[in-house]
């Protein structure tokens, strides 16, 4: 009986060792190279000097020009690519220049959020799940979502990291890249005030645009906002909004009618006795 046992826990024992390289572990927080922290070489993947590998990490956005809006939310993406391997794994957090949590990041497919106190602060990182990063060769993209902060946070700093693993020996093997992005608060211009329930600092990005965009601008006063998309002729195509807002900046994602094709058009917003045009390309 004792001889089935210890046959039946050497052989659970060997499933794990076997299986142990090819799903990647739930991935740790604080160990994307930002400031009090360490990577993920110093005592774990530490066969490779870091950032030593022909792979990359990447982070791209919709944030336009890498300049957020104060509580907008934004979608994120990070890509980890290494030729020939099909295992991987991140860690990213959202820091403001005092090195706390800036805003609030929400964890998508194939990661989680975990945290780690540094310097007296819990950081909050996305990192991957159990094999969250495996299906896909050469290249994963880890996709989620951050909530920019209140106003007056000021720049914020993405610090990331990623794992390119082995896949067949532990966490050696592996290749880990660093990087970081730098985000600036949008700060609209002062003398938008000095209108009188006038629209001023009217932004579109991306422009050429394809399926969406975003639209930035300000209110000095609480008004009826009226916007919309005009064809060179004169059409109305889209209407965007027709209601009353408050003042303060404006940031919002319009998604073009499936109507629209490609060419150039007038974006028109009016807002009491200010109105501004400003052309759309679409492609």
């Amino acid at each position: 009986m004792k001889k089935g046992i210890l046959l039946s826990i050497f052989a659970i024992s060997l499933l794990a060792i076997l299986t142990s390289g090819t799903t990647d572990d739930n991935g740790k927080a604080g160990y994307t190279n930002s400031p009090g922290e360490s990577n993920c070489t110093v005592g774990c993947h530490s066969t490779f000097a870091l950032n030593s590998g022909s792979g990359s990490v990447s982070v791209t956005s919709n944030i336009p020009s890498w300049e957020y809006t104060p509580g907008q939310s934004y979608s994120i993406s990070l890509t980890v690519a290494h030729t020939g391997r099909s295992l991987f794994g991140l860690g990213f957090e959202a820091l403001t220049s005092t090195n706390a949590n800036a805003g609030t990041l929400t964890a998508g497919t194939g990661s989680q959020i975990k945290t780690k106190t540094v310097s007296g602060v819990s950081r909050r990182n996305i990192v991957h799940q159990l094999g969250g990063g495996s299906g896909t060769t050469d290249s994963h993209t880890f996709t989620f979502s951050w909530l920019a902060p209140t106003a007056g946070t000021g720049n914020v700093t993405f610090y990331y990291a990623g794992v390119a693993a082995d896949g067949s020996n532990g966490n050696k093997q592996d290749y880990v890249y660093t990087g970081s992005q730098v985000v600036t608060e949008f700060v609209a211009p002062s003398g938008v005030h000095e209108l009188v329930n006038g629209v001023n600092d009217v932004r579109i990005y991306p422009n050429p645009v394809k399926n969406e965009f975003i639209l930035n601008y300000s209110l000095a006063e609480n008004a009826r906002v009226e916007s919309g998309i005009y064809s060179l002729t004169g059409q109305l195509v889209q209407v965007i909004s027709n209601d009353n807002q408050t003042k303060g900046h404006q940031s919002e994602l319009v998604n073009l009618n499936e109507n629209i094709g490609t060419g150039v058009y007038i974006l028109y917003i009016r807002a009491g006795e200010t109105t501004r045009t400003q052309k759309i390309i679409v492609q």
